[in-house]
Formats: structure tokens, C-alpha cells, sequence
């Protein structure tokens, strides 16, 4: 079922329709399941604004929070990820025009990784 929601939004909808739940433990699963969700879907910031919506006072709080640290420590390591493939992908662009330590202090990348970017380009226009 594809929705118009914003992934976000439906995740505090969900949170905000989970807390009207009056059986505790089907509340939590609720809570719980949304949780899991946002760790797949939600960026940072996201997972930030949805937990201040779930704050919960007892020990499924410390399971969540356990959970959004997983997300928020996932989200940020994908963004480095991204971030310094594209830093990678700029500086592979550059080594036929400018040398090594120009490329690595603009991309703010080692002189290895550069060598290695341009062994691998090399081997590439070999094969």
C-alpha cells in the first residue's frame, strides 16, 4: 500500500495513534513497531522529532532509546558514507588535472586514499 504520507509524518501519526491504545502491551507493540520502522526510513532529524513524541517513562522508554540510538548512530553513518563517496567520486574527476595533495586536501581525504583512487582508475583504463 503506497501512501502520500511523508514517511516522517506517518510515523508520528502512528506514535500519536499508538499512546490512545488502553491495553498497555498492545500500546508498546505499537510504539515498538514504529521504532523499528524508523530506523529503516527516517533520517536523523526525523528520528529525533519522533522520539521526543514517544518519550515514555518506564523500561519500554529504555528499550526505544536504545533502539533510536541504533537508528540515529545508522542515519549518521550512512550520511558519512554518502558523503565521502561523493568526495571520492569528485576527486576520481580530478586526477587527471590537478596532483595528489591538491585533490586530497580539497576533498579532505588522505594522500592513500587518492593513490589507491588513481591505481584503481588506471587498472580500470587497462582492462
Amino acid at each position: 500500500m503506497k501512501s502520500d504520507i511523508p514517511k516522517d509524518e506517518l510515523a508520528l501519526k502512528s506514535v500519536e495513534l499508538a499512546k490512545t491504545i488502553e491495553d498497555r502491551s498492545k500500546r508498546e507493540t505499537c510504539i515498538v513497531s514504529t521504532v523499528a520502522f524508523m530506523r529503516k526510513y527516517l533520517n536523523e532529524n526525523q528520528i529525533y522529532q519522533l522520539w521526543e513524541a514517544i518519550r515514555v517513562d518506564n523500561v519500554i522508554g529504555t528499550l526505544i532509546q536504545k533502539e533510536v540510538d541504533i537508528a540515529v548512530d545508522k542515519a549518521v553513518n550512512k550520511e558519512r558514507k554518502e558523503r565521502k563517496e561523493e568526495r571520492l567520486n569528485n576527486a576520481k574527476s580530478l586526477l587527471d588535472i590537478l596532483n595528489i595533495e591538491i585533490i586530497a586536501k580539497k576533498f579532505k581525504l588522505s594522500k592513500d586514499e587518492i593513490e589507491e583512487l588513481k591505481n584503481y582508475k588506471a587498472a580500470g583504463e587497462n582492462n
